[in-house]
Formats: structure tokens, sequence, C-alpha cells
């Protein structure tokens, strides 16, 4: 074991196996495609960006599901450069954002792309 790893589980009090073991982590974040689109939950995609565009000072995406041959919509209320970069039209993206259903539209909040799924 490197001496910085062992620095770091000391500081966790994890000093055996089996404290190691015994240690539950304080939070998981789940990256598995949703199998199915789940209203009001976080529900992660495969998507293609069809366009984009503000309206007000929000920035509003469209987005292709293949898996469910479904169109969906974006909407970004805090947007920097960086949005704008990578939600550029034509690309692909693993999406992740709570859905809800909104005068019979789906759309998906805040979506963040992520790079790690299925872990």
């Amino acid at each position: 074991m490197i001496n910085g790893d062992k620095s770091l589980l000391s500081r966790a009090k994890i000093y055996s196996l089996l404290d190691l073991a015994l240690t539950i982590p304080i939070s998981y974040n789940d990256t598995r495609l949703s199998k199915n689109i789940i209203e009001n939950r976080i529900n992660i995609f495969q998507a293609i960006v069809i366009n984009n565009g503000f309206y007000g000072n929000k920035f509003f995406i469209k987005f292709y599901l293949p898996k469910f041959n479904i169109y969906i919509k974006g909407i970004l209320f805090k947007v920097t450069s960086y949005h704008l970069k990578i939600f550029s039209s034509g690309t692909k993206h693993y999406i992740q954002g709570k859905v809800i259903n909104y005068n019979n539209n789906l759309q998906i909040l805040q979506p963040k792309s992520i790079k790690d799924i299925n872990t």
C-alpha cells in the first residue's frame, strides 16, 4: 500500500479490512441508463441534441432519445458558456436530470452531461 493511501484510510478511521468492509458510503450516484421514463425523478438517457436556443433568460435544448424514439426538451436556468459549447446541435450525450410533464410535454430540468455511466 502506498503511504498516501494509508494516510487517507487512517484519516477515515479504517485500520483493517474489516473496518473497510463495514464502512458505509455517505452517498452513491447511480449512473445506470434509465429503462423507463419516470416523471418527477432523476433519469439518465442517451440523447442527441437537435437544436437549442434562448427564450427569455432560459436556455432550451431539444433532445432526441433514440432508446424511446421521442423528443424531450431540456431547460437550463443558469447558463454558462460551457453549456452553450457542449450542447451544440448534433452532439451526443448521456444526460442526467429530473423529468417533469409540463402541458403534456416531457421536460428535463437542468440536464447534466455525464461521461461515466453504469457505475
